[in-house]
């Protein structure tokens, strides 16, 4: 492959995130890492914009759409699940554990939220009701899976293992069965995140030694 090719890939590549990410900012995320533990670490913070009830009937003012952004918090002395709205009112406890639950993830639909927890011993992924209730584990591995991402279609869901001995992407079902390896390489692969029309994942990888931005298709094949 000549080096303008090469180069060319990897400038779609980090178009392609850019681009997803941005979308997400507003649709489904956006976030700060936490300063410290007196700060609310927003990882991955999610805010969905709802639709408005189609029931409502029209007026002469336009209606507003209403939005939660799930965030984590150390403020009750350890990293729970929050909501809140979009000004930052009605905050809502949505975890309850001695354990720390992090990294939330909206589904498309806003009814659930992804995130992982180390409840049982390590990092797994869980999922649950957007008002906190039924909780339910998805990974049981006793390696660490963690940063779960919801596919747009909100039929799969994208993480991170370190089940084969590095960090790997893995994507699933959102009932956790079907659990399939999508990277396979020495380097730590990470962080998947989904293109905004769910055909490809981008995801952070070392395998060039530097921390960089690889996509690839939806089954782990042609990474670049």
């Amino acid at each position: 492959m000549s080096k303008t090719l090469a180069a060319s890939k990897r400038l779609a590549a980090i178009s392609l995130v850019t681009t997803a990410l941005f979308a997400m900012a507003w649709s489904i995320g956006c976030g700060t890492e936490s300063a410290g533990p007196d700060d609310d670490a927003v990882h991955q913070a999610d805010a969905t914009v709802l639709q408005a009830d189609a029931t409502v009937p029209p007026t002469s003012e336009p209606v507003k759409a209403v939005s939660r952004i799930a965030f984590e918090s150390y403020r009750d002395g350890n990293a729970e699940i929050y909501t809140m709205n979009e000004d930052g009112t009605g905050v809502v406890r949505d975890t309850n554990e001695p354990s720390d639950d992090a990294n939330p993830s909206w589904s498309p639909d806003c009814s659930k939220i992804a995130f992982h927890s180390n409840r049982a011993g390590n990092n797994d992924i869980y999922v649950m009701n957007a008002d906190g209730t039924g909780i339910t584990r998805l990974t049981t591995d006793p390696a660490t899976d963690q940063n779960a991402a919801w596919s747009p279609a909100g039929s799969k869901i994208a993480f991170w293992s370190a089940r084969t001995g590095n960090n790997e992407v893995f994507v699933m079902d959102v009932d956790g069965s079907n659990q399939v390896r999508l990277t396979d390489h020495p380097g730590n692969d990470q962080l998947p995140a989904w293109a905004p029309d769910g055909s490809r994942i981008a995801f952070s990888t070392s395998r060039e030694r530097n921390p960089e931005i690889f996509v690839m298709n939806i089954d782990g094949t042609a990474p670049a």
